[in-house]
């Protein structure tokens, strides 16, 4: 059942605010909620960094963090995010100091069948991560497989 959107439309022309947009290039990605929903955090495909957008004022800070390039999914999970990077082909936990200003590298993981991992989700004690196959797309090498698939990790 689809219930129908809730408050008013708002469409928020960040990309080229940024200061690290790239024209032609990924940019910003990645894309959650802070733990106290006033703002969103988006990483950046391009340069690898974090931003925090507040909602109620549309101020724009970057979080200090080590770049995390090829950022593309993300999901979170009360201060903790966890960042799907795409060429790494790996799965990063990322913990948000308590004022979100800062960032800290928790782990950086792969798992066998990794491949162009693209979306993740927090399901239970599991990550759930997509691999999108797409290395014809991103590198014109031959697929390692032609079907999607998503694989089902534990949480740590």
């Amino acid at each position: 059942m689809n219930a129908p959107a809730t408050g008013a439309h708002r469409t928020l022309e960040v990309a080229y605010r940024l200061p690290d947009y790239v024209a032609g290039q990924s940019n910003g990605n990645g894309i959650v909620t802070t733990p106290d929903g006033k703002s969103l955090i988006i990483g950046y495909w391009y340069s690898g960094a974090l931003y925090r957008l507040t909602l109620a004022t549309g101020e724009i800070h970057r979080i200090a963090t080590p770049a995390l390039t090829s950022a593309d999914g993300m999901a979170r999970r009360g201060s903790t995010l966890y960042i799907a990077r795409s060429v790494n082909s790996e799965v990063d936990a990322v913990r948000l100091s308590g004022d979100g200003t800062r960032a800290a590298v928790l782990s950086a993981r792969t798992y066998p069948g990794a491949d162009t991992t693209t979306g993740i989700a927090v399901s239970g004690n599991r990550l759930l991560a997509t691999n999108s196959q797409m290395d014809t797309f991103l590198y014109g090498d031959p697929l390692t497989s032609p079907v999607f698939t998503l694989d089902s990790l534990p949480l740590r």
